[in-house]
């Protein structure tokens, strides 16, 4: 998904460059330590794991296996005893033209179409370019479809004002997946949301969800694992289903996850850019 004004993929890749330097860096430091360990005691040094600093069993519920993730012609899938999965993208006026009819040939059964954004910047509320013949485009092969809003608001007015725009631009029309908030956080540039703090974070995503609620539309909230730990309480947004952004050969979040965008780099028929790749974790009848 991506920013007014700034790229998300630059925020994404500066991102995921950061925690790839941390996890090295705090690896580099459990080494000397051992090693200094080990020249004190002359022991064998026995590493453990790396344990999250935020004290959560991992996998409570979904208990990902990433043997269990498979490639089925241009896309990632995952089956277990209790879920598999269908490929799905996420779009907007980014991604340019696109031929609906290649990417509904190619195996993609799913679209969430970017309908509006506020500028991070001005605070200004504008309609996706391409979300009309998105939505035409993506229903008419068949996809399904749901939308989502990226967010910059700073206050719950605003974050309800984003709803309500979403609920006049949809004006009624049929979806089959959910209307999602989107909030990121800017980097590379100054932001008006800059100084938000975790309880702004989850005050602004439940009154857009549940403006949307009460507007007849299905809310889900987007985030990535980062945002997730420093922003999100999941206690308090666990009514919602939750996408989450990795790009890891594993999901690594400690709750449910109803869809995973696991590349942002995807190479899609139809779609001459980058596009994000995602799967919709569905569970199996018995």
């Amino acid at each position: 998904m991506k920013a007014t004004n700034w790229s998300i993929k630059k925020e994404r890749s500066k991102l995921l460059k950061s925690e790839r330097h941390s996890f090295y860096m705090l690896g580099l430091v459990l080494a000397f330590i051992a090693l200094l360990i080990g020249f004190g005691n002359h022991k064998r040094i026995q590493f453990k794991a790396y344990e999250s600093p935020y004290k959560l069993q991992r996998y409570q519920t979904m208990n990902f296996k990433k043997e269990n993730l498979h490639q089925k012609s241009f896309y990632m899938e995952y089956e277990d005893e209790l879920y598999y999965t269908i490929p799905g993208i996420d779009v907007s006026e980014h991604n340019r033209e696109i031929d609906w009819q290649k990417v509904a040939k190619s195996g993609i059964k799913f679209a969430f179409i970017r309908i509006g954004f506020r500028g991070y910047g001005s605070g200004d509320i504008y309609l996706d370019s391409t979300f009309e013949a998105n939505y035409k485009g993506a229903t008419a092969n068949g996809i399904k479809v749901g939308v989502y809003f990226f967010s910059q608001a700073i206050n719950m007015e605003e974050a309800k004002q984003e709803a309500q725009f979403v609920l006049k631009a949809l004006n009624g029309r049929a979806l089959d997946l959910a209307v999602v908030y989107d909030m990121e956080v800017i980097y590379g540039d100054e932001a008006r949301t800059d100084n938000l703090t975790s309880q702004n974070w989850n005050a602004h995503a439940i009154a857009f969800c549940e403006t949307v609620k009460h507007g007849g539309y299905r809310p889900m909230i987007y985030t990535n694992l980062r945002q997730a730990h420093k922003y999100y309480d999941y206690q308090l947004i666990n009514r919602y289903p939750l996408w989450m952004a990795q790009y890891h050969e594993e999901m690594e979040y400690e709750y449910p996850v109803h869809i995973w965008q696991y590349s942002d780099t995807g190479a899609v028929p139809g779609i001459n850019t980058y596009t994000d790749l995602n799967m919709y974790f569905l569970k199996k009848q018995k």
